[in-house]
This record gives structure tokens, sequence and C-alpha cells, in this order.
């Protein structure tokens, strides 16, 4: 099928009318003042004569290498994964041998793993298997590899010596490409220096080079606020390397939130979402090469009152009830499968935020709070990421939905909808949404006087 969007513009005169909660709640999503007075007034073409083949949105799902560690009945199987629905399935994590600056498995079990997502492709020869290197807990002070990216994109001779190890890694395995997910650079609290910034654009453009002349793909996985954007990622020289962009949209709030007014928030949701895709495009970034990431878990909080359990209340931490984290791991977050087990619990209460793409729980007798996206959210935002004509949508993580309870939202998406009507879908623009909703809500709060001068939708 093919989808042509006409110009769209949407002229937004903004009366700031800041108060002392919004400026609370920029700082939470890591936008300054300067940040408002940067994004805030748009003239925007979105989705200008956009012409996308289904056939080019990507459906990104990484697969942690651990998960198939765990006891049961969390284990998780790769077998189970459908590999129709998916163009690209990235293998989360290798790491790089800091004497060799060659990437490696962290695990005994990895081969093993990898090997089972690439028989994957006997079922669907067009899916397309990528390594990720680094990660999250790659960067953590005290790993002893918190300053290894660093290093490597300093010097030309740890670079060639990644990029053979990676093309070798590649090679030996029948993988696909390489995607690189440095969390994050310019972080002096994570290993990174102010020199990162400028190193890591040189280093993508030298195995940008070096994997495209042997037929590999690369991506990168890319933080979601702006405070990371400006210390360490030079997007408009970034995207001449990399084949598209994995946005880590969710994590916007946590746990760390409970020391500040912000109190209990959404993880994830249309609106900060939309927040960063307009953040990157304000930089240069071309729709197509943005992924817009889901989440296959949630975020919980132990509230500081029962009596209080909508988004701003207050919170002492993540909730100790075991049965909201049984496979996560972690008290602070709940996989999907979790969730699902949750919501048959007695006395739990369900709600979902219509409009923005976020549910929230109440359970553990009116004391625990979870924020997360079911499939009906899932399927809102794969719709909104087609109709801003973005490339592609990703999830972290494939395994975190280990019950399936997303497999049939995320197979199928939403339907192609302008009016966000029937499907109950969201076929609007980022700006639409503010127009849909008189606010342009996007991280910050302002009052907005919206002009929608034009917006077509035509399915040929």
């Amino acid at each position: 099928m093919k989808i042509t969007y006409a110009t769209f513009v949407l002229t937004a005169s903004i009366s700031a009318s800041i108060s002392r909660n919004d400026a609370m709640e920029n700082q939470a999503l890591g936008f300054s003042n300067r940040d408002v007075a940067r994004y805030g007034s748009i003239l925007a073409t979105a989705a200008s004569a956009c012409t996308t083949n289904s056939k080019d949105f990507k459906k990104v799902g990484y697969v942690a290498s651990w998960a198939v560690e765990r006891a049961s009945p969390c284990k998780y199987n790769i077998d189970s994964i459908d590999a129709y629905s998916y163009t690209h399935l990235i293998f989360a994590f290798v790491t790089i041998d800091k004497q060799t600056w060659a990437p490696k498995f962290i695990s005994d079990a990895d081969a093993s793993v990898l090997s089972s997502m690439v028989n994957l492709k006997s079922k669907n020869p067009g899916l397309k298997i990528f390594l990720s290197v680094g990660g999250w807990s790659f960067n953590d002070p005290g790993s002893g590899t918190e300053t290894v990216f660093s290093q490597l994109a300093v010097s030309q001779t740890h670079q060639d010596a990644f990029s053979k190890g990676m093309l070798a890694l590649l090679d030996d395995n029948r993988c696909d490409g390489v995607d690189i997910d440095w969390e994050y650079p310019g972080d002096t609290t994570r290993g990174g220096t102010s020199a990162d910034k400028a190193h890591l654009a040189q280093w993508m453009a030298t195995l940008a080079q070096a994997m495209r002349a042997r037929g590999y793909g690369v991506s990168m996985t890319l933080p979601a606020t702006a405070p990371h954007f400006d210390a360490g990622f030079e997007l408009s020289a970034l995207q001449e390397s990399a084949d598209f962009f994995n946005i880590m949209t969710y994590d916007y709030h946590g746990t760390w939130d409970c020391a500040s007014a912000t109190g209990i928030q959404a993880h994830a949701s249309l609106a900060d979402m939309a927040s960063t895709i307009a953040l990157l495009q304000a930089d240069g970034v071309a729709p197509h090469k943005i992924v817009l990431g889901i989440p296959a878990y949630g975020r919980t909080y132990s509230l500081s009152s029962s009596a209080c359990t909508t988004p701003g209340c207050g919170c002492q931490g993540p909730c100790n009830d075991a049965v909201g984290h049984g496979c996560s791991g972690s008290a602070a977050t709940a996989n999907y499968g979790d969730i699902q087990m949750l919501l048959g619990q007695p006395n739990v209460k369900t709600w979902r935020e219509e409009g923005n793409a976020t549910s929230y729980i109440l359970y553990s007798n009116g004391q625990c709070w979870l924020s997360y996206c079911d499939a009906q959210d899932v399927q809102v935002l794969i719709s909104f990421a087609r109709s801003n004509c973005l490339g592609g949508v990703m999830i972290w993580s494939v395994d975190c939905d280990g019950s399936g309870g997303l497999k049939q939202a995320w197979a199928e998406g939403a339907a192609f909808d302008s009016s966000g009507g029937d499907s109950g879908g969201y076929g609007g623009s980022v700006f639409d949404l503010a127009v849909r909703k008189a606010r342009l809500n996007f991280g910050w709060n302002f009052v907005v006087l919206a002009e929608l001068t034009m917006y077509f939708l035509s399915v040929q």
C-alpha cells in the first residue's frame, strides 16, 4: 500500500505561561527555558510530500541475550518470536575487549542465543539481525568499561581494530549490521568527556564506511531528551552515518522523580514522544531516520498516600510487591508478562489516559502505582509513527513480552486513520496532536493559538 501525505503546515503562536510547576516539569524532562525558546515557536512542515511504502516501515525488536538464562517461568525461548512481525532483530549486547578493541560476546551462551535469532531467517528471509554494542550497564560507573567508548572514539588505531573485529563477528555469525548504544557521550558522570560529541561523529563516519563497504547496515540507539542531544550527539552529521536511529522514547519519568514535586508520571506517553520527535526534526533529522521506541515494560511507584493516586501525586520509591516485577528482576520495573499477571489479581484498578497512549494500574491495596503501554496503546503509537512518516517503531524488549500479550498489536499495528476514529489509532501529525488537544504539550506547558492551514491524507 502506498501512502501519500500532502503538505501540512501548522503555524503556532505560543504565549508562554510558565508557572513554577511548568518549570519543574521542564527540568524533569531535560528542557531548560532556553530549549523552550528554541523549540517553542514552530512553523513546521510535518509529513511534507511524504511517500512511504509499507515495506520500508521498520519493525525493530531488541532481544536481551540474558533472557534465555532466567529461571522458569521467566526463561525466554527465542523460537517463540514471530519472525514475520519484525524487519530487524537486534541482539543486546556485545562488549568491547579493552586489550584488542574488538567486539566480543559477554556470556558463553551468547553465541547460541544469536544462532537461534539468525535461524529465524528461515521463516522470514527478509529479516535482518544486528549486533548492539554497549547498553546502559556498559557505561555504569565502576563497570570497568565506562570509558571504553570515549577511548575508542578518539583513537584511529582502536577504531580500525573495532571495525575489523566487528566485520569478523558479523561474517562468522551471518548477521546483517551493527547498532551502537553509547549511554551517553558527553556525560561525565558515566565515563564521558566533553570531547565525545565531535569524536563520536568522526568515529561513526569511519565505522559506516567500513561496514557499508561490505554491505552491512549501521544503526544507533539514541536518548530522548535535549541535554543528552546537546552534550553528545551531532545529529545532522550522525544521520549521514546511521541508516536509522532507534530512539529510547521511554523512561521519561521514574522513581528518581520522587525526590521532586514531579511525583508519579507516565514513563512513556504520546505527548513526551512527540516532544522528542519535534526536537530531532528541529535539529534536522529526517523523519525516515527516526524509529520510535515503545516499551514492553512498565515502571512502578510506591505511593506516599493511597488517597492520592493520579499523575503528580507523591511517591517514596519503587513498589516492592513481588507480583508486579516477577520476571524483570527489578522492583522499579515490570515486564509486560508480569503486568498481565498483575491484572489478574483482585482489587486491581486500571485506566487509560485517552489520547496519550499510556495506561495505569493501581494495586497492592492502593499502595502501588504502575505506568505502562498496553496493546491498544501500542497500536496507537504505531499508527502515530506511520502517519508522521517516521522510519518505523522499535520495542524494548521482545523478551519482556514473554506471555505474548503484545504480539497481535505489534504484528498488525494500527489502521491508517487521519481522524483517530474507529480504529482507535492516532493518525494525525506531531503538530496535529497539539491542535486536537488545544495545547502544545511537548514536555512543557504552553497555551497554543494554532492555525491549521492544510492537512490532507490520501491512500492510493
